[in-house]
This record gives structure tokens, sequence and C-alpha cells, in this order.
């Protein structure tokens, strides 16, 4: 229990520093006793468990692949961290047996009146879709019930997790608890394993960004990159809030699968002219949002003209290259170090994030004091300048990455200016005829007219 609630304490520092904004809703309906499934879906591997469970006090115990369970001490540890091993036929001969014993302990654990996380559609993939859920999420539920007495009940709270990428630091998330489930509610019904199992599916739904199949999500992306921040305003969406840019996927989804339905021909067209304009803009090294939010910043009279850069911020990026300089020193090693082992121990990019926000709690919870005991060793031991020294680390690390990114962005306006008049006509035209198209998500429907 210590080493949970201690790695649950270190993971919550370490999620509210990679994320760069979170929308956190409904944990009012996460009950704080009693028996309690927690059901989510799963776009990120082992950051999910890690997403979910980190907000709720009470210890939640995890159904995790038990292909990982190799030796002795591993499952030595995965027990001291609650993980309970569900075993696949494909990984194991004797997988029915093996999850019969997996079974009985999670009746147990329910019975006592703990929390289990499952997540029903039982793979993950890094897709903006729900997957079929399995009924072993309802078996184990309404199975639980019999080991209960009559009063008691087991509640099932669905949680959606949406990520805008879980492998980019400072990318958002939003996490979403719906109202519990009863299962007593489904244990007179014969069909109740299947009927819980859509309810379930039916609480997970609302709450993601959910697209049809690969066609459609690529060109959602392509849509939010594009004209994302000009679609919240047109919707009223605040485009500060966490919430309004996955509030506007959803919408933008929506439409692009009922028009691939309608009009397939007119919205492929639409797509293979934002294709290549999105292209002609990297060919640039220009993002599609900047060169978007500088159009819409700039009268159509004054379209072809160079961009303007600020005295001021060439002066900012001056003066504060010596602290960007101090934070690289410092930084560079410890942030850098997770990704490139992350990407030599796997293949696999959707267990990259996870491998790499647990690899920089180590890197940086080693490096940080190893500093700390070089700048007492060798500067000063005076407690009080140590501590200042410490307390710089992370904050300049978090002015370091704020500062690369306006460098970039004057970079970009750079790379604008640069561009001859025949080429930014081009990709001006380009812009202007594809939002001609979407004038609003509600009006998306005019690029099957075109």
């Amino acid at each position: 229990m210590l080493l949970y609630q201690f790695l649950r304490f270190i993971f919550l520092i370490a999620i509210r520093a990679f994320f760069g904004r979170i929308s956190l809703s409904g944990l009012e309906h996460v009950p704080k006793k009693g028996a309690l499934i927690i059901a989510a879906n799963h776009p990120s591997t082992f950051l999910d468990p890690i997403v979910v469970a980190v907000w709720l006090r009470r210890p939640v115990y995890f159904l995790a692949n038990g292909g990982v369970f190799t030796s002795p001490f591993v499952k030595w540890l995965f027990r001291q961290l609650f993980m309970i091993p569900i075993y696949r036929q494909q990984d194991s001969a004797d997988a029915s047996q093996k999850n019969e014993q997996t079974f009985s302990a999670c009746f147990e654990l329910l019975a006592e009146g703990g929390a289990l996380m499952i997540f029903p559609e039982g793979t993950s993939e890094d897709r903006r879709e729900l997957r079929p859920l399995k009924t072993g999420t309802a078996r184990i539920a309404l199975g639980a019930l019999a080991h209960l007495p009559p009063e008691q009940d087991v509640r099932i709270v669905c949680a959606g997790i949406n990520y805008t990428n879980p492998r980019r630091f400072q990318s958002l998330l939003k996490l979403t608890y719906a109202p519990p489930i009863s299962a007593r509610a489904f244990a007179n019904n014969p069909n109740g394993i299947q009927a819980l199992t859509q309810e379930m599916a039916n609480r997970l739904r609302p709450m993601l960004v959910i697209t049809p199949n690969k066609e459609a999500d690529r060109l959602t992306r392509q849509i939010e990159e594009m004209y994302g921040n000009q679609l919240r305003k047109e919707l009223g969406l605040d485009p500060l809030h966490t919430d309004s840019v996955f509030t506007l996927a959803q919408e933008i989804a929506a439409g692009v699968d009922a028009l691939l339905k309608e009009n397939p021909n007119g919205i492929r067209q639409f797509q293979e002219d934002l294709t290549r304009y999105l292209a002609d803009l990297r060919q640039h090294q220009i993002s599609p949002r900047v060169f978007s939010n500088i159009l819409e910043h700039t009268p159509q009279k004054n379209e072809g003209r160079l961009v303007h850069i600020h005295p001021f911020e060439r002066l900012a990026l001056i003066a504060g290259f010596p602290f960007y300089l101090y934070s690289e020193l410092h930084n560079r090693i410890p942030y850098r170090l997770p990704g490139w082992l992350a990407i030599r121990l796997t293949q696999e990019t959707v267990y990259r994030a996870p491998i790499n926000l647990v690899l920089g709690i180590f890197t940086f919870g080693l490096f940080y004091p190893l500093y700390g005991w070089l700048f007492a060793h060798f500067i000063s031991d005076t407690w009080w300048q140590v501590l200042l020294y410490l307390i710089s680390l992370p904050v300049s690390g978090y002015y370091a990455f704020r500062y690369y990114r306006f460098a970039d962005l004057l970079r970009q306006k750079q790379r604008i200016n640069r561009l001859d008049s025949h080429t930014l006509e081009a990709l001006t035209r380009s812009y202007r005829h594809l939002t001609a198209q979407i004038t609003g998500v509600a009006a998306i429907k005019k690029i099957s007219q075109q």
C-alpha cells in the first residue's frame, strides 16, 4: 500500500508536468467506498491506467496482460502495484484455467469492497475509436454479486480518455468519469451480460472523439490542423479551454462521417486538395496553424506582403537566450534521454509514451539531486542558495520549452517572408479556397456541393 501511494503521488506530479492542459470532470461520480469497477477506453497502453487512477484517493487494482508477468520478481512487483494478470488465448495454452483464478481474485476483491480497473476493449490502439467491448467486464460485475449481500451492489463507472497526442510533451488530456451503472439492475435480465456491456458502450461513446476509420480520422485531424482555431471561434468555443479542442474534434468527426456516407467522391476531392496544401506547407517547413493564424489576422488587401516581425520580438529572443542556454545545460540530458531509450526499447509507438513518462521520472529524479550535490560541493553549500538553485531547474525547463516555441514561431515567420510572391499567392489562394468550403462545422456539408 505504501509503495502504491508513493508512486501515485509521483505519477500525479509527472502527469501534471507532462500534459500542457488537463480537463478533468465527473470525479464526484466515483464512489469513495464499496465494490467498484472502472471501465475505460484504451488508446495508450500503460499510460491509460496511470491517467485514470492517479486522481482517485482509494487504491485501484488493475487487470493487466498476463504476458508481462514473466518472472517471480516481476510477479511480486506487479502485485505490489495492485496488478492482476489476465491471459489471452493466443498467449497461453492454459489461458482459460489461469483466468478462472483471475476471476476468483476479482470476485474476492469486489466482495471486500475494493476497486478494479478494466479496459473492456481488450487491446490498445492509438486511434480515435471505441472498439467492440468484450463481455468480461460485465461477467465479472454480475459474477461478483453472488459474493455480496443482497443490499450491496457493484457499481461501474465508465471513464473516457482523450489525448491530442499521448507521445508529445505538453499535449492535451481530457478525462471524464460518467455516473455509475448499477450491476444489480441487470442481474435478473436473461441477457444481462450483453445488456450491461452495451450500456457501458453507450456511456463511453459520448465522452470520446470517435472516427469510423483511418481515412475519416486522417481528414478530421487535417481539418483540425489547418483551421481548428478559426472553427472554435466560429462555434463560440473558448480557444483556451481544453474541452473546446475535443468538442471541435467530435463535431468535425461527425461531419466527416456523414459526408463520407452521403457524398464520398466530393469529400475525397476536398481531402486531396487539403492534403496537397498541407504537403506544400511542410515542404517550406511552415506550420498550418501558424500560416492560418497569420492569414486570419491579415486583411485580404494586404495579403502577399511580408509578415511583420516586431523589433520587441527580436529583442526578447536575444535577451532570453542566456536563460534558455542555462536550461539546456541542465535539462537537455534528462529530458532527451527517456525518449531516446523508449525508441530503442520498443518499436511499438503506443508503448513509448508510458515508457517515456516513467523513465522521465527517474532521469529527472536522478539528475536534479546530482546537480544539487555538485552545486553544494563546488559553488555554495548555503542551504537557501542550494534550494533556489534546485527550484530554478524545473522552472528553467518550462521556460526553455516556451522559449523554443516562441523562437520557432519567429523562424516560421521568417520562412514565410522568404517565400517568393508566386508561392505565397498560391498558398494563400489554396487556403482561401479550402476555408470557403468550411465556414463552420455546421456548414461542413458544403464540401459535398463542390
